[in-house]
């Protein structure tokens, strides 16, 4: 199958994301509405302007991309770990298994979603509309899987530029409901003009910070056999500052996602039992434990996903066998400690860094006992910009390489 151009893709990443913007316009007249819309903060928020699961608008497309990235990353987390077994299994079957087990989600995830949903039906045909309205959310899925899998093989980005949609629209509508957290915040004592001017100047700071780490790379110097040439000195191996970019925020996600939906679910049918309700009542990102749960779970998964990228035992071992090597260091497990030792001191840096950075607005909001959506939008920031700088440098990369094809 021939491979198409740069232009080709992105005309048809853009032809797919207008089909992605038309599902989510095609809102359920049946389901009723919020009187007055409101933006929400917490969980159910920060999952909303991610992967599109939106509690306001009732859509087509209403489980957004949730279900299909649910399953892309258990299945990534799978096969870094067997890494082994994994290799022999083909890419095809793993595509159909992954789109099998994210129709499975998306199943599961829209029985949760019609529960929580009041239907303007007649009672007698309530069930039945309940069953239409969970099939019509499947067959939404279903549609953004296969536009996901389109989008892998002929555009650029992947699910990421949906994933780029939802957070772009949520932000637009939290700035435009956030009137009501700001009035709150005015109304226990604190200036508007000074908290406002503070929430930009952090946003800058949090905008600035990304930037850096995702564009930044430690560079340790390689010497290869037999080479001897004027370029020789500068060849080296590079490992980003953020080895695992935001990935940790979007694993800590799905591991919140995961147990949060299960236990809605659970209550619905136990809803006195107690340590169910003191877990879900605190699996949030409006409780202290679960602002501490998902700063440790992120700096954990920062470290765990940067070793897995970057695999300084797999990089040290195909460097022994090709006969490159670190100057001063012994090829095999001398390298792998040093290349451990880089990788263990950019994730940490990493993590302090994006900890401080998410937990502080976190934290104030904890504190100040007032919800509002512009508390969790340097989460936002992180993730859109660390999109939007992989989605330049594919773009980039295409670029170039159509330019050099004729040579290569």
């Amino acid at each position: 199958m021939k491979e198409k151009n740069l232009r080709q893709r992105l005309t048809t990443t853009l032809f797919l994301s207008m089909i992605y913007l038309f599902g989510k316009s095609l809102i359920l007249p049946w389901v009723a509405r919020p009187k007055t819309p409101e933006a929400i903060s917490g969980l159910r928020e920060f999952i909303a302007s991610t992967m599109g699961d939106e509690a306001q608008t009732v859509n087509l497309f209403s489980l957004g991309i949730m279900p299909y990235m649910t399953a892309s990353i258990l299945f990534m987390l799978f096969r870094s770990i067997f890494r082994q077994n994994a290799r022999v299994i083909s890419q095809t079957k793993v595509d159909k298994s992954m789109a099998v087990a994210a129709l499975v989600i998306a199943v599961i995830q829209a029985v949760i979603r019609v529960m929580d949903l009041k239907l303007n039906v007649p009672k007698a045909y309530y069930l039945q509309m309940q069953i239409l309205t969970g099939v019509v959310f499947v067959i939404g899925a279903a549609i953004v899987i296969m536009i996901s899998e389109i989008n892998k093989k002929n555009g650029v980005g992947y699910f990421s530029v949906f994933i780029l949609i939802n957070i772009l629209s949520a932000m637009v509508i939290n700035v435009l409901y956030s009137e009501k957290s700001i009035d709150a915040i005015v109304k226990l004592g604190i200036p508007r003009t000074a908290f406002l001017g503070a929430l930009l100047g952090f946003y800058f700071i949090v905008i600035i910070v990304t930037i850096i780490f995702e564009s930044s790379e430690v560079r340790i110097p390689i010497q290869h056999v037999m080479l001897n040439n004027t370029f020789s000195d500068e060849e080296y191996l590079a490992i980003k500052l953020n080895p695992a970019g935001t990935m940790p925020i979007m694993y800590t996600m799905t591991f919140f996602f995961l147990p949060y939906y299960l236990l809605k679910f659970l209550l619905k049918f136990f809803p006195d039992h107690k340590w169910m309700l003191i877990i879900y009542a605190n699996l949030n990102l409006n409780s202290l434990w679960g602002i501490l749960l998902y700063l440790i779970l992120t700096a954990v998964l920062n470290y765990f996903l940067a070793q897995i990228m970057i695999s300084p035992e797999e990089i040290a071992e195909n460097m022994k066998k090709s006969g490159d090597y670190i100057p001063e260091m012994k090829p095999g497990k001398e390298t792998k400690k040093l290349l451990d030792h880089v990788v263990f001191k950019t994730s940490m840096i990493s993590s302090l860094s994006f900890a401080i950075l998410s937990g502080i607005p976190l934290l104030v909001q904890y504190a100040l006992k007032v919800q509002s959506p512009l508390f969790m939008m340097p989460l936002n920031f992180m993730i859109l910009i660390s999109i939007e700088l992989t989605l330049i440098e594919e773009i980039k990369t295409r670029f170039i390489t159509e330019q050099y094809k004729d040579f290569l």
